[in-house]
């Protein structure tokens, strides 16, 4: 008899221990928010909608924005992700829902990056975009060559080869900088001393080096004017 009660005993304790670390374990799931997130884009439309736009809006902010930008709104996000995972795994250590708070998070991290794309959209729909190739307009025949150009907000990449005369000199260029308006100034990034400066205009483009010398060989040019090709 005393034996048997010493194994009921020990059933117990051992039973108590099961369900001590199946709760343990529940609470540690629970807390869990990459679970949670997931279960709350399959169960509730509301949130999954609000995460769908948010990603989208994310994206189109990211292909507007200049690197500078792009590097505050990265840095933002990467905030707005921590405290959003924080305050979730927190709820749901202490066994509350979590659901009311994430979709609200969501909804006014949303409202946000609306706002700062349209302010965005704002600023960049006064600055034309010159983007495009653009070919080389030479009456004489002496030159050849096409203009590339990649511009993001005020920043502006463009890249230029011509062939001059029947030996073929060839003159490159390939660089960046800022442009102002229909004005661009930009250096080459593989020869500091070469300096240019474009003048946009409707479907036109003027070259003007800075100085002559620097950027090309005696026999070689890119100064002139490039029509927009496509």
């Amino acid at each position: 008899m005393q034996r048997s009660g010493k194994i009921t005993i020990a059933l117990m304790g051992w039973a108590w221990l099961c369900g001590l670390a199946v709760l343990m374990g529940g609470q540690a799931r629970a807390a869990g928010f990459d679970d949670y997130h997931r279960d709350l884009l399959n169960s509730s439309a509301e949130y999954r909608r609000l995460d769908q736009e948010l990603n989208v809006v994310y994206r189109e902010l990211m292909n507007r924005l200049d690197p500078g930008g792009q590097a505050r709104v990265q840095q933002s996000q990467r905030e707005w992700l921590k405290k959003r995972k924080t305050t979730v795994e927190m709820l749901l250590a202490n066994g509350q829902d979590a659901a009311a708070i994430l979709i609200s998070l969501t909804a006014n991290r949303l409202a946000d990056l609306r706002r700062v794309l349209e302010e965005t959209g704002t600023r960049e729909s006064t600055q034309p975009n010159y983007s495009g190739v653009y070919r080389l307009q030479d009456k004489s025949g002496y030159c050849g060559g096409q203009m590339k150009v990649r511009q993001q907000g005020d920043r502006i990449h463009v890249a230029i080869t011509t062939v001059c005369g029947r030996s073929a000199h060839i003159c490159e260029f390939d660089g960046q900088g800022t442009l102002s308006r229909d004005a661009a100034f930009l250096t080459d990034k593989n020869a500091p001393d070469c300096k240019i400066a474009i003048k946009f205009s409707r479907r036109r483009a003027e070259v003007i080096h800075e100085p002559l010398s620097s950027c090309c060989g005696a026999n070689a040019t890119m100064q002139g004017t490039y029509i927009l090709q496509r």
